[in-house]
């Protein structure tokens, strides 16, 4: 498994963190320490991100590796293409645990970790929380299960941290329905059946999108998809407002990536019964054959 991107990201939220609160460079020894692998793994993501223009090297006292960009600037799509590894997994967990004095470690393995279940195939990855307690980790029945109208979810953390949680959420948070609480009860004695469900509709339709990449390779951009319920293709050539606006008039829609800083991006979901997302297949291809 590639976890380059993992690296990269957790390397990238440290250099912005000294040099905003310290006002000084990253070395490479103490950003390996952090993320708990060699110097020279370290040296070669920093080599790649240095390439791609999103950091630079400062000397003197103070020196090390700095951003070379606004941080609100750097899309994880540019981080993916500066390390990426062709015919690898895009995600990737750290082989190592994290350090143990790293200021971003905790945040940055709970934010990829949530992604990395969301993402998970069967079987799913155990919990990060296992690898460092005080890793708080989350879950829910919409994204891998499907049950988005019970909007049940789950923390995995420290018994005394989830105690007060507990309280904290029976103070502020908004009375659920009764009924939606049974229902979610029901629905995680029933984990295994579900995600089998989920499968059913998921491995098909992943077939289907990359069999549809394939044929398409001269005007989409985008690694196969081995897992996940969406993927990101890019257009090559043309507008991708111009795409979705047809695809729209065809009754059919995708999510633009100017919403996820990537406007030559679109998203598309798999979640849908196969026969509906074949349809959906058909009606893109139609557009694309429209903007060649």
């Amino acid at each position: 498994m590639n976890s380059r991107l993992t690296v990269a990201a957790h390397v990238l939220g440290l250099i912005a963190y000294l040099e905003r609160e310290e006002g000084r460079g990253a070395t490479s020894d103490e950003l390996a320490e952090s993320v708990g692998t060699n110097a020279v793994v370290i040296r070669r993501v920093l080599g790649q991100l240095k390439h791609a223009g999103i950091i630079d090297s400062r000397r003197g006292a103070g020196g090390g590796s700095v951003l070379a960009r606004d941080p609100g600037a750097i899309t994880l799509r540019a981080v993916y293409d500066a390390v990426q590894d062709e015919g690898r997994e895009l995600l990737g967990r750290h082989a190592n645990g994290v350090g143990a004095d790293c200021p971003v470690a905790p945040v940055i393995a709970e934010y990829l970790d949530e992604v990395y279940l969301d993402a998970a195939s069967v079987p799913a990855p155990p919990t990060s929380h296992r690898v460092d307690p005080r890793l708080l980790t989350t879950g829910s029945l919409t994204k891998v299960y499907g049950l988005s109208g019970l909007r049940c979810g789950w923390v995995v953390a420290e018994p005394a941290l989830i105690e007060r949680m507990w309280r904290l959420n029976d103070l502020l948070g908004v009375i659920p329905a009764h009924s939606a609480e049974r229902l979610s009860l029901v629905a995680l004695r029933e984990l295994p059946r579900l995600r089998e469900r989920s499968a059913g509709i998921l491995e098909p339709n992943r077939r289907a999108w990359n069999a549809f990449l394939a044929a398409r390779a001269d005007q989409l951009e985008s690694p196969p998809l081995e897992a996940g319920t969406v993927t990101f293709p890019r257009l090559r050539h043309g507008s991708v407002e111009v795409l979705c606006e047809r695809l729209r008039a065809l009754e059919a829609t995708v999510t633009p990536g100017s919403f996820f800083s990537d406007p030559q991006a679109f998203r598309v979901g798999l979640g849908c019964k196969p026969e509906v997302f074949e349809a959906g297949l058909v009606r893109l291809g139609r557009v694309l054959d429209g903007m060649r």
